[in-house]
């Protein structure tokens, strides 16, 4: 009796064991595919909100180059026969308010600017007149300058010499009727308004999330955070 109670005993005991290692195996799986299950919802997650971010950015670089080109054009069409011209009919109140008006509504830009073929600057929309500022050394000036047939360049950001915040900048040449340079549009965007809109985004993205901003050649142009 005594050994039959034990089988029965190491019996119960092996059957306890087993169904455990079915708990425990049933568990993993169950948990192993929870977490593929919650892996792809975050990789579905990600992939809508890169799309709705690009297009975000894709709008309001469109909204600012339209901006540019409608400045560029009315500035053409001055019909600035040179570099000297340009100095004389762009600084004036008129073009100023211009400016103001080709931005007003765009939140992503910090300035619109138009700038001599020296580097100076003609006219902005933060004041009238301009205070002293010279963009000879900034890398779309030098760009625009040296490649007439360059169209758009983007720039890195830089700090603004004017109010010393972050910007990067859309330019696009300005040539007299023989194709010479006599100056640049330019419309510089906020790193600070973009930073701020990825970090309402990023909200929902949980602890250890980032945003980054690149240009074509992944020049970094904003992100979130910030440091």
């Amino acid at each position: 009796m005594p050994s039959r109670r034990v089988r029965s005993q190491t019996l119960i005991l092996l059957l306890v064991a087993g169904l455990a290692l079915i708990i425990l195996a049933t568990s993993l799986a169950v948990s192993h595919l929870l977490r593929e299950r919650e892996t792809e919802s975050w990789r579905y997650q990600m992939a809508n909100m890169s799309l709705l971010l690009a297009g975000q950015l894709e709008q309001s670089l469109a909204s600012a180059r339209i901006a540019m080109d409608s400045i560029a054009d009315r500035v053409e069409a001055l019909k600035v026969r040179d570099a000297a011209e340009l100095r004389t009919k762009a600084g004036v109140p008129e073009l100023h308010q211009m400016l103001r008006d080709k931005v007003s509504g765009l939140p992503q830009v910090d300035v619109a600017t138009i700038v001599a073929s020296n580097g100076d600057v003609l006219n902005f929309t933060r004041s009238f007149p301009p205070p002293p500022i010279n963009l000879a050394d900034r890398d779309y000036f030098q760009a625009q300058k040296e490649k007439p047939d360059l169209g758009l360049f983007v720039s890195i950001p830089v700090r603004n010499k004017g109010n010393g915040k972050w910007v990067f900048y859309l330019s696009r040449r300005l040539n007299d009727a023989h194709g010479n340079f006599i100056g640049l549009v330019l419309v510089g965007l906020s790193v600070e308004q973009l930073t701020r809109h990825f970090a309402q985004l990023g909200e929902s993205l949980g602890e250890g999330a980032s945003i980054n901003f690149y240009r074509r050649d992944f020049a970094l142009m904003a992100r979130w955070p910030w440091r």
